[in-house]
């Protein structure tokens, strides 16, 4: 069980001066900032009364608080497993669940963090990345001085970060559109790969901790030999992902052939679920850094660079690399096995035990029935009792 537990301060997003002044209360916040200035141009008699989307209250309070706590819980529960490797104890194993519990008011006591959330209108465009405060130290054992800010929105899917685009055929031929041939050039640019994830032995990128897997959904056109009209167009949309800068389109893509005829396709991220950005600010508290880069943020590490160090390779994890993809620490949702490193480290820690690692569990060997009686073999560890009264 891991918990996170915190106070949550609100803030207004607007305030009013003197009765007739309205500015906005988060620093940095472009869309406060504009609707400030919008409700200004409003009759001063008009300008209270437009302000209430950005006011908390008492029910956007309990929403905010009950978000909060699903949306964290929901992307970081049960995504992986774990199991002892201790010889005859490998069907032993743990699940992971994650609890989160907010509270209004100041940062208690036993208490990890304190949460600073500023009211939003629901009609902004919901967007990230939030604020985390230098107290947190990533790798850190202390739990219990961490910062998040985020605006009311944040507890729901953002919108401004695409993971899949539209594209479309020339009628029954293997020609990309005009804009389909834009889109794809944002796509192949903006995620391109940054190799993946590591295997911490052998340094080989790990399948199942891949970051990047790209899924080509495409309608085969009306031909004699659909299948091959339908890889003609999927082996278009490689070639110019390619020409994007995404070397790696011809191993990364899959292809994926919908019912029916058509000219239509989609090319998504994984996928393709955008992320909720209090659950990648979570990831911070649980020890992860962001792995994301360039064109999408411009604080995030070099294509490729490593992320959060030896912190996977001490579990037996990969590390993770910086690049676009759809992982929660990057832009996606998706939970890898490698952001799992910090729970592996609890449960080793919380058992006293380091013979923990990454996968379900394992049936242990039946013994050998003919060795029974030897101690050191069989079903009989080296000086167990053969016999129990």
């Amino acid at each position: 069980m891991i918990e996170l537990k915190g106070g949550v301060e609100f803030k207004d997003g607007l305030d009013i001066w003197l009765g007739r002044f309205v500015v906005a209360q988060q620093p940095d916040s472009a869309p406060a900032q504009a609707a400030a200035q919008a409700i200004n141009a409003l009759p001063v008699d008009q300008r209270r009364a437009a302000m209430a989307p950005w006011l908390w209250n008492a029910t956007t309070k309990a929403t905010f608080l009950s978000e909060f706590e699903s949306s964290i819980e929901t992307a970081w529960r049960s995504k992986h497993q774990f199991h002892c490797s201790k010889e005859f104890w490998t069907d032993l194993g743990s699940t992971v669940d994650v609890r989160v519990v907010v509270h209004e008011g100041a940062q208690g006591s036993g208490d990890h963090m304190k949460v600073t959330s500023y009211k939003e209108s629901d009609t902004v465009v919901n967007s990230g990345p939030a604020y985390v405060a230098p107290t947190q130290v990533f790798g850190s054992h202390d739990a219990d001085d961490n910062e998040m800010v985020v605006t009311s929105n944040q507890t729901r899917r953002r919108s401004d970060i695409k993971q899949s685009v539209q594209i479309g055929f020339k009628d029954e031929t293997t020609e990309l559109d005009a804009n389909s041939i834009s889109r794809l050039n944002w796509f192949g640019n903006a995620y391109k790969s940054g190799g993946g994830p590591r295997c911490s032995q052998c340094s080989q990128e790990i399948t199942e901790a891949a970051q990047g897997v790209v899924n080509v959904e495409i309608d085969a056109p009306n031909s004699p030999n659909p299948q091959d009209a339908a890889r003609a167009r999927f082996n278009a949309v490689t070639a110019q992902l390619v020409s994007a800068g995404m070397t790696d389109a011809a191993t990364r893509c899959v292809m994926i052939v919908r019912t029916g005829t058509g000219n239509g396709g989609q090319v998504r991220m994984g996928a393709g679920v955008q992320q909720i950005v209090a659950a990648h600010e979570a990831g911070h508290m649980f020890g992860l850094g962001d792995e994301y880069t360039a064109p999408f943020s411009g604080t995030g590490g070099a294509l490729g660079t490593p992320v959060d160090g030896n912190l996977g390779q001490q579990q037996g994890l990969p590390g993770a690399v910086h690049e676009n993809s759809d992982t929660i620490m990057s832009v996606g949702d998706a939970v890898k096995p490698q952001h799992y490193a910090t729970f592996l480290e609890a449960l080793k820690a919380v058992t006293s035990m380091q013979e923990w690692v990454f996968g379900p569990p394992e049936p242990v060997t039946p013994p050998n029935p003919a060795l029974d009686s030897i101690p050191g073999q069989g079903g009989v560890p080296a000086g167990e009792p053969t016999a129990v009264a």
